[in-house]
């Protein structure tokens, strides 16, 4: 099979898993073009890793990026984070003319669903199922939240941002008072949603045009199996994505969260990432390789419907927690457990990165004093 080589645009920690779920692919050859510095630059996963400045035109990215494709014979360029994509979209007429871009949502449909807000309201008006929602912006915007409908506890997020960032629970007035007067300054917008009973369940796929192409449903894994995560095919929580990628017309990766109502089993979308996630390996583990499949569809080559049955996903620390018991308790065995279905392989694979970033820990850590030898 011909080599296939893929150039990953910015480097924030996504970039390293997606480097490790496209080395699972023995033909595919992965570089990296980044204006940061990252203990991912020491992974053998990665055949080159260019560092540059950040420009302030962005036909001078464009440029680089021309020559970087041509010098490594990159087939593909992939966005890794939302500043990349919104980059990638805004110039793809001009990359299509020496490289394959993969499917994205148009800038439009981009900013609806990296906003909060906006998703919310493009939920309300097209009669989608999503948690009800009131916003102001900034924290002097008192009446917008104490006035609403809302009944607490409700929780409290800027309307643009990630990884949990800033979120707060806020089950009394009192408490809302308490965080709009130390966040007094803050100008941010905020949205409060209503909170909802139940657990976390996942969703994450590539689509085209609002169809989805391949998905995985992943939820936390239960004690008992000392697993990280599970993750399955179908269900009701795929058919609870479906009409909104369908009506808002989506393509592209994307991991949508959502909570199952404890009471009704409903489920109800609460945030969209348009972007890779941190669990991404559990998705390849599970034998759907979602950057080597978006590569496909930017080549315009068939992708094979994967099918998987329902897998226990093991982390590094889980997959060592695990062994660790099975040596002090030898007859507690857990069928769960298999070893094609944890990380930890990838990681004794390539353990420069993670070496690395464990030992700026500890310096940090005895540096201010937290950690005396």
């Amino acid at each position: 099979m011909p080599r296939l080589s893929v150039l990953l645009l910015e480097c924030p920690p996504l970039a390293y898993h997606m480097a490790a779920s496209l080395a699972q692919t023995p033909h595919v050859v992965v570089h990296c073009l980044s204006d940061e510095k990252s203990f991912a630059c020491l992974s053998r996963y990665f055949t080159s890793f260019l560092l540059h400045e950040r420009f302030a035109e962005p036909v001078d990215l464009l440029a680089l990026v021309k020559k970087v494709v041509v010098r490594t014979g990159a087939k593909v360029v992939l966005p890794v984070s939302e500043r990349s994509t919104r980059w990638l979209n805004q110039h793809r007429g001009a990359l299509e003319e020496f490289v394959a871009v993969p499917p994205l949502p148009s800038l439009e449909t981009f900013e609806i669903v990296s906003d909060k807000r906006r998703l919310w309201e493009f939920q309300r008006d097209h009669g989608l199922s999503g948690a009800p929602t009131v916003y102001a912006v900034g924290a002097r915007t008192r009446n917008a939240f104490e006035n609403s409908s809302l009944e607490y506890p409700l929780l409290l997020k800027p309307s643009v941002g990630q990884a949990s960032e800033g979120i707060m629970l806020i089950k009394t007035p009192d408490e809302l008072a308490a965080w709009k007067q130390s966040a007094r300054d803050d100008r941010r917008e905020y949205i409060a949603q209503k909170y909802i009973p139940g657990r976390d369940i996942d969703c994450s796929l590539l689509s085209q045009d609002g169809e989805i192409v391949v998905h995985t449903v992943q939820q936390h894994a239960s004690a008992e199996s000392g697993a990280t995560l599970e993750v399955f095919s179908g269900g009701e929580a795929l058919e609870a994505v479906r009409p909104l990628i369908r009506t808002i017309g989506y393509s592209g990766i994307a991991h949508i969260d959502m909570r199952q109502d404890a009471a009704d089993g409903g489920f109800t979308i609460v945030d969209f990432n348009p972007r890779f996630w941190a669990s991404l390996f559990s998705s390849t583990c599970a034998g759907v390789n979602f950057p080597y499949l978006w590569c496909q569809l930017a080549l315009k080559q068939p992708v094979a419907q994967p099918t998987f049955e329902r897998i226990h996903h093991y982390s590094s620390a889980a997959t060592l927690r695990h062994w660790v018991q099975r040596i002090l308790h030898p007859l507690g065995v857990r069928p769960e457990f298999k070893w094609k279905n944890s990380s930890l392989p990838s990681a004794l694979a390539d353990p420069l990165p993670l070496l690395a970033k464990a030992g700026a820990q500890l310096r940090r850590a005895i540096q201010s004093n937290r950690l005396t030898l």
